[in-house]
């Protein structure tokens, strides 16, 4: 509603003296005549004291809403507390409504700032003699009335400058000025009382020329994640100190389920790619939710029997066809999305065990929950694992909630366990391996969550817990999850890089190839591989890898992001960078670079430069000279002095936000990846 209003705890309320009609604290150099209780039906004894003593003595107190009805001295049907409410909000003080709050506010004082056609929100500070008004919601041309007298100026907090305004009429308390700025900008308006105002020449209209610029732009790319403390990842390595550039998403695919000659060159992938997240592989196939009656028996006597999973052919079961769907996750982190229930502001350092999810997913308290689908309740998880000798593998299971709070979902219990077609009667007493692959078939009988674990019985279980990860990471033991059935096919994975990429670097759990657009990209070592010729514009990469060993499939073979190496040679267009491959997850800068060539007459105007629209901030220099930083709109800089005739150089840095970098974390506060110089870029000349 346009009225100026501050926050006061009840400590610093306590800490407040009454003076008359007037309530002081001290320690901020703050006087106040009005104090609101918005619907406050718990109150702090010294605080509703306080209110009491303030309206006694002149000043104006109001409840809206609800009246105090507990407090901290004698909780509820205290009858002193009911004598102070009489006393606080004594008459026409309760206000049942906070448009019935406002409008009494209104008659009660005289604002000091008031729109003539537009509510306006405004703070009003004294700063020395002057009175400083910071404005917002007023467009250009609206009158605004301040409570103030003298001459009245525009501030310019980035340069410095200052600008008489247009007064248009006034009072004998008030003054009546023309906004000049956009709704959306904070209007610094200065007062200096005493000093004799006057209003700014009129301006002439001159011609106006728009000179676009063009869209592409030359790019080099500045990381700024200073990684050192492991402020952005754990744990700290030589290779992650500074995250920069990198590719975290993969599209993905078996070679034998596509043409070689044609996963190494830029040709759009087809529907036989997955997307795949580093770290994140495909562990099981999932069948489900089936209902109770769809024959379960007889389909599960044909389930125990299956020694492979063919995704494309459906399962018959109640007279419908159901597919197998695979099920990704990481033995770090989990689930995808979901590491388990969060504090306010993220972790705390916890990432739950438990990461087969099944069923419907359900916003909870600061975490997903998984509850029942209407279509139904059974579900079927299939797997190998792939030994080289005989063992009796030791099986951890969930059988009750965690016992650090991690998420509240119902727990995932096996309703029945199949190895090699076998049932398992008690998989806590651990399961019978055979040399070679083992195929086994988990049955749930609900929504929930929960794991379940293979390891071997015979290497010690790690003493200390990693942070940031599930237990089984870094357990030697872990017998990791074949959904090949021992089959090591190479896997491809690609990714559109960064402009003017010359090298990348890579721990891959395979033997790894590398193309860039086609062309063969050279190994270094180290996991490393350079390219003879950067490409200027975005390329592809291709990368061919061949699995170690069994169980190791998607992202579980890149552990870790890609690191990606520019010489800044790069061509971009303006535009949303997160809409371009590996630049989505790109938290940084980007330095964008242009040549303009100027007239000398037009070099002499009045020119400004409109970035259009910037995701993050931007930073323009032009000819090596600093123009102006911009973190919010409008995005327009005042170049005139700067330009010549002839060649000039426009350099825009622009940074982004931690959004980008969040999208891949484990974190449910993500933000927007929209990032970059929007654009269009053009030059206003004022002649």
């Amino acid at each position: 509603s346009g009225i100026n209003f501050e926050f006061i705890d009840n400590e610093s309320l306590a800490r407040a003296v009454v003076e008359g009609d007037r309530l002081l604290v001290p320690e901020a150099g703050a006087a106040y005549r009005a104090l609101v209780f918005p619907n406050m039906e718990a109150v702090r004894w010294p605080s509703i004291e306080k209110a009491a003593a303030f309206a006694t003595g002149g000043g104006f107190v109001f409840a809206v809403g609800a009246l105090p009805a507990v407090s901290d001295r004698a909780g509820r049907g205290d009858t002193m507390l009911a004598q102070l409410n009489r006393r606080a909000f004594a008459g026409d003080r309760h206000l049942k409504t906070a448009e019935e709050a406002c409008a009494t506010i209104a008659r009660s004082f005289v604002p000091d700032v008031r729109g003539r056609d537009h509510t306006v929100r405004a703070l009003h500070r004294k700063a020395g003699f002057r009175d400083v008004y910071l404005v917002m919601d007023a467009p250009p041309g609206a009158l605004v009335e301040f409570r103030a007298k003298g001459a009245v100026e525009l501030w310019d907090p980035w340069t410095g400058n200052t600008a008489p305004m247009v007064v248009t009429g006034e009072t004998e308390n008030c003054t009546m000025v023309e906004m000049p700025l956009e709704a959306y900008e904070a209007s610094l308006v200065v007062f200096t009382p005493g000093k004799k105002h006057r209003n700014p020449p009129e301006k002439t209209a001159g011609r106006v020329q728009r000179i676009q610029l063009p869209d592409v732009w030359n790019v080099r790319f500045i990381p700024t994640m200073d990684n050192t403390w492991g402020d952005f990842r754990l744990p700290v390595t030589p290779e992650n100190k500074t995250i920069g550039l990198e590719a975290r998403r993969f599209a993905w695919a078996r070679e034998d389920a596509v043409d070689a000659a044609v996963a190494m060159y830029p040709a759009t992938p087809d529907a036989r790619w997955e997307k795949k997240l580093y770290g994140f592989g495909t562990q099981f196939f999932v069948l489900g939710p089936l209902p109770a009656d769809a024959g379960r028996q007889q389909l599960e006597s044909e389930l125990v029997r299956l020694k492979r999973i063919d995704p494309s052919v459906p399962v018959v079961a109640g007279g419908r066809e159901y597919f197998w769907q695979p099920y990704d996750y990481s033995w770090r982190w989990g689930k995808e999305g979901d590491p388990g229930h969060q504090g306010w502001h993220g972790l705390k350092r916890r990432v739950t065990d438990d990461f087969i999810c099944l069923g419907k997913a359900e916003e909870g308290l600061n975490e997903t929950r998984y509850v029942g689908e209407v279509t139904g309740e059974i579900y079927y998880l299939w797997s190998c694992a792939t030994v080289s000798t005989a063992i009796d593998a030791e099986v951890l299971y969930s059988r009750q909630l965690p016992d650090d709070g991690s998420h509240t979902s119902p727990v995932l219990v096996p309703a029945a366990s199949y190895v090699n077609g076998r049932q398992v009667r008690d998989p806590g007493q651990g399961i019978r391996l055979e040399a070679g692959t083992n195929h086994f078939l988990l049955r749930y009988d609900g929504a929930g969550r929960g794991h379940f674990v293979l390891r071997r019985r015979e290497v010690r279980k790690p003493q200390t817990r990693q942070v940031l990860a599930m237990r089984w990471w870094g357990d030697a033991g872990l017998i990791p999850f074949d959904v090949t059935a021992g089959q090591t096919p190479a896997e491809w994975f690609r990714f559109v890089t960064a402009p003017g990429t010359a090298a990348i670097r890579l721990h891959a759990l395979g033997e790894v190839e590398a193309w860039l657009d086609g062309t063969p990209m050279v190994p270094a070592g180290n996991g490393r591989f350079e390219i003879r010729q950067p490409m200027k514009e975005a390329a592809v990469v291709a990368l061919r890898i061949r699995p170690h060993g069994p169980g190791l499939s998607g992202g579980a073979l890149i552990p870790e992001p890609v690191a990606v190496e520019t010489d800044g040679s790069g061509r971009m267009a303006t535009g949303d960078w997160s809409a371009c491959g590996i630049l989505h997850n790109y938290s940084g800068g980007v330095l964008y670079q242009n040549t303009l060539h100027m007239e000398a007459p037009d070099a002499r105007a009045g020119v400004t430069l409109d970035l259009g629209g910037v995701a993050g901030t931007a930073g323009v220099t032009v000819n090596g000279r600093s123009a102006g930083v911009r973190v919010a709109p409008p995005w327009k800089v005042d170049l005139t002095g700067l330009l010549r005739g002839g060649e000039n150089t426009i350099e825009v840095m622009v940074y982004n936000t931690l959004a980008n970098h969040y999208q891949t974390i484990p974190s449910r506060y993500r933000g927007s990846p929209v990032s970059g110089l929007l654009g269009p870029v053009t030059l206003i000349l004022e002649k």
